[in-house]
Formats: structure tokens, sequence, C-alpha cells
């Protein structure tokens, strides 16, 4: 049920990056890599940040995006541009509901029989709870399939961040 993998084609000539292949050592680093689940909703700004934040500060070479069925933002260009297992060592796969959720479970919260704006966010929160935990396990299944042990699990608002080693460390 999860979709596999794409292959790109290489940057076109004239691009910047035409003709960029990383050394096997920084494409697949012999520490290993990390992997990252992340839900967005028109978050493509943030990720053209965390990103490349994210690949040279980790270094990130897995990314799954669960995409809210709401979204109004194109991921398309991010993926285009980090989707390069052979240049960069990097996999960017977007899913969106179907992928992940069971047919069953809906796409939108009913908030038709809630009375108060207080029940209405409370019964929107649950159904994102709900969301977010099919997505993590689907993603986990994906990664594990890719023997990728470590993963993150952060907002496209959240940056992992090294403290800097001190004297008495």
């Amino acid at each position: 049920r999860l979709p596999s993998a794409t292959v790109r084609p290489p940057w076109p000539p004239g691009h910047a990056l035409h003709g960029l292949h990383l050394p096997a050592a920084r494409r697949d680093p012999p520490g290993g890599a990390m992997a990252a689940c992340i839900l967005v909703k028109d978050d493509a700004d943030l990720l053209s940040e965390w990103i490349p934040y994210h690949y040279h500060a980790m270094p990130l070479r897995d990314l799954v995006v669960a995409v809210d069925p709401g979204n109004t933002q194109s991921l398309d260009k991010l993926r285009d541009r980090w989707d390069r297992p052979d240049e960069l060592g990097m996999s960017f796969a977007a899913w969106d509901d179907d992928v992940y959720l069971p047919a069953e479970f809906p796409r939108f919260p009913d908030l038709t029989h809630h009375k108060t704006e207080l029940k209405k966010m409370e019964a929107t929160s649950g159904h994102h709870y709900e969301r977010q935990r099919y997505f993590f396990g689907a993603c986990i299944e994906h990664l594990r399939a890719r023997n990728r042990t470590w993963t993150l699990f952060l907002d496209s608002d959240e940056f992992l961040v090294f403290n800097a080693p001190h004297a008495d460390d």
C-alpha cells in the first residue's frame, strides 16, 4: 500500500546543480543517516529551510511528509530538488491521507453535532492526533523497510540543534 520510491531525472543542463554527485561517504554517511516523519499544512516555505539544515546537520537522508488535506501549497519543487537518491543520497516522499489512513477514517472531523467552539476545537485536535498516530506508524514501517534506525518526529518549524561542546563536557 505504501508508494514505492520514484527516481527523478538528473538536473537539466544549465541548472546550477547539473552534474552534482556527492561522494559515496557523503551520500551514505559512515555513522549512519537520519530519517524524518513530518505532517505539514502550507509549510513549503518552512520546509525550504528545514530540509537543507537537517540534510547537513544530521545528516538527514530520508524524509516522509504527510500533506494535510487542507494544504494549498505544492511540494513539487521541494520534492524535485531533494528526492535525489543517486546524486544526494536523499529520498523525499510526500504522502496524502490515502497512503496511510484506513479507508473508513474521515478526512475531516464532523463538527455538526458540537455546540460550542471549545468542543469543535477539541474534536479537531483529536482528529489531528489520530491522523498523526496513523501517519507515524506507517512512516516507521516505511523507514524500517529502508533500514533506517534513527528517525526524527518534528514539526517543520522545529529544528534539532546541537549544543556547542564545552571544556568540561
